[in-house]
């Protein structure tokens, strides 16, 4: 699925689509503390790559789950411009 047609109110895809543009999701390996919450609950294998600190995990759609999953807030939305300051 896309990330769009997850929202079907038009407004809804459209604050969406602004959020998946605006803001990244980025992982900080010094707080994860490896428990596999983030991966258990991400619809793709995006979450195992985010706290991996890779450049391009896989296919994240920045639904958010895996924010609300970790139990350390190792993972966060930052802006994308400042993806490099949050990502230690």
């Amino acid at each position: 699925k896309s990330m769009v047609g997850l929202y079907p109110d038009p407004i809804i895809k459209v604050i969406a689509l602004l959020f998946f543009i605006i803001l990244a999701i980025v992982g900080n390996k010094i707080i994860c503390t490896e428990c596999g919450a983030c991966s258990n609950v991400c619809p793709t294998e995006a979450a195992k790559g985010i706290v991996a600190g890779n450049k391009m995990p896989a296919d994240c759609f920045s639904c958010g789950r895996c924010l609300n999953s970790c139990p350390v807030d190792a993972i966060k939305y930052t802006f994308k411009n400042n993806k490099s300051t949050v990502d230690s």
